[in-house]
């Protein structure tokens, strides 16, 4: 696999700092959305195990994170995200790869925005895949501080506080833990804005899911303490399309990074899924 360095620039002119890793006579592409302070190379594991079966790989920082612009953790509209993203689809068609079956993958709060994604590009997506996605919150904000981000984000919109976010919630991995503490371009933000923005996206979410047709795939651990299975859930018996639901017992937040063998073993059913769909895809396209 070789991950090219590349950088895009969003809607608002936001330099973003991410890679494109070309699969030889690829049969689809993948479009790698991350969760709320990581960044987009903390799923190289998944660009590798999606090139070895033809699937080109686009990934960026989101605003504020990782090496792209912008405040950390701020977003004064959800939809920069989603442009972020869209940044990407751009970069795949400039690459000549328009004509391929496109699936957009997200992570966490990439997973809400990729499910925005979705509900702005649908008829040109041929899937959408969703790992551990914030369709529900299982971290549970101080009613103080949730009070303070509401009435803030109006006044002091780039107003930062930490996420609340305890690492060692995201794996039973300890080698994965100790990696995310040590990681220079994971931070701990978020502003007053996010907060609402997040608290409306999701619940648009929420409320558009029966929108959705295209096929769908959505893994969440039972375990998890930070997004909640129950969002995942709902959401799942709300969309119209064939949706592919994993719930995993005993796995926590990044099921594609718990320990083995769970982690291996999510990882292929993803991969299956993708190869599956962009297949299907492809034979509808054909004369």
């Amino acid at each position: 696999m070789t991950i090219e360095t590349q950088t895009y620039a969003s809607a608002d002119g936001t330099r973003l700092n991410g890679f494109r890793a070309g699969a030889v006579s690829p049969r689809g592409v993948v479009f790698v959305c991350h969760g709320l302070g990581e960044h987009c190379r903390r799923y190289d594991h998944v660009t590798a195990a999606l090139n070895a079966v033809g699937i080109t790989v686009y990934g960026c920082d989101l605003h504020g994170h990782g090496r792209s612009g912008g405040k950390r953790g701020h977003a004064e509209r959800w939809q920069r995200y989603v442009d972020d993203m869209l940044a990407l689809h751009r970069a795949a068609v400039d690459d000549g790869l328009a004509d391929l079956p496109w699936i957009q993958f997200g992570h966490s709060m990439g997973g809400l925005v990729a499910v925005h994604v979705a509900l702005q590009q649908q008829k040109r997506l041929a899937g959408l895949a969703l790992s551990g996605p914030l369709l529900g919150i299982a971290l549970k904000v101080p009613p103080l501080k949730a009070l303070a981000g509401n009435l803030l984000s109006s006044v002091l919109p780039a107003l930062t506080l930490p996420n609340e976010i305890d690492a060692s919630y995201i794996s039973r991995d300890p080698l994965t833990v100790k990696a995310y503490i040590e990681d220079p371009l994971v931070h701990d933000r978020v502003s007053t804005r996010w907060f609402t923005e997040m608290n409306t996206a999701l619940a648009a979410a929420q409320a558009r899911a029966h929108e959705l047709q295209l096929p769908i795939w959505l893994a969440h651990g039972l375990a998890d303490r930070l997004t909640d299975p129950a969002g995942s859930r709902a959401f799942a018996g709300r969309v119209q399309g064939p949706c592919e639901t994993h719930f995993l017992d005993g796995c926590y937040h990044e099921i594609l990074n718990e320990r083995e063998p769970e982690r291996t073993q999510v990882l292929a059913i993803l991969t299956s899924w993708v190869e599956k769909t962009a297949a299907a895809a492809t034979a509808q396209t054909k004369p």
